[in-house]
């Protein structure tokens, strides 16, 4: 499909194909490994807003509605800040940091946390008795950390703390 005619808009356009169920034209030319697509050495979906929108601004990042990042339909874009961009990808559960006992580091569980928020010893007991450190142990408490664990397990939830 050719939005424009000019040869740098075909140079562009031959490097992408229109997908008929979703409307993306996905990028076959060079891609990132993420899936980003490049052209004139600069992301194409950039370059593609910018061709073909008139409010572009270098500043800002440009954003996909269809989150698909070979995509540069100029209608599936947006423009937005870095803080818009990740909280799209947080709303949009596309966000796989692992939390909690999911992450390869954690020493803690939802149970132990329950239990370092009793406060039934000192903090320097419960980093004894856990392996930590003081700090980590005071910011359970103030629930600076394990934020997403409730003081009481959830019903029927045997410890899938959400």
């Amino acid at each position: 499909m050719i939005v424009n005619a000019d040869a740098k808009s075909l140079e562009f356009e031959n490097r992408f194909v229109i997908d008929p169920l979703t409307n993306c034209w996905n990028w076959i030319g060079p891609k990132h490994r993420q899936g980003y697509g490049y052209h004139k050495q600069m992301m194409a979906h950039r370059y593609s807003y910018k061709y073909y929108k008139d409010d572009f601004n270098p500043t800002m990042c440009v954003c996909h509605k269809c989150d698909n990042p070979s995509c540069v339909n100029p209608d599936h874009l947006f423009l937005g800040t870095h803080k818009d961009n990740m909280q799209d990808m947080v709303k949009k559960n596309r966000c796989n940091k692992p939390i909690g006992d999911k992450h390869h580091n954690s020493k803690v569980n939802p149970d132990i946390v329950r239990h370092i928020r009793k406060k039934e010893m000192q903090q320097r007991a419960y980093a004894k008795l856990y392996g930590l450190c003081q700090r980590t142990v005071a910011e359970i408490q103030k629930k600076l950390t394990w934020k997403h664990v409730a003081d009481q397990p959830e019903i029927g939830s045997e410890g899938r703390d959400q």
